[in-house]
């Protein structure tokens, strides 16, 4: 769910058996950061789920720091630990 201006990924039982979600209506995380990893660009992705860059964005960040897709993402979410 988004709440304000910034989009938040939720965690929620009762919505996509608990996996991690963003956006009303909620989007699985999964599913935008897997169509970056098969070579998709951000803003196609963001054009095809309705989500904005900064979104789909964030989930790349979240599978690369918690997901399944650590091992491929890793790397990539590295970048910004240093950014000051």
């Amino acid at each position: 769910m988004t709440t304000g201006p910034w989009p938040t990924i939720t965690v929620d039982p009762r919505i996509a058996f608990g996996e991690p979600c963003i956006g009303t209506p909620p989007t699985r995380v999964a599913d935008l950061a897997g169509m970056v990893a098969a070579g998709e660009t951000v803003d196609t992705t963001a054009g095809e789920y309705g989500r904005t860059r900064h979104e789909v964005l964030l989930a790349c960040w979240w599978e690369a720091t918690h997901g399944r897709y650590r091992q491929q993402w890793g790397a990539w979410a590295e970048q910004f630990l240093y950014i000051t």
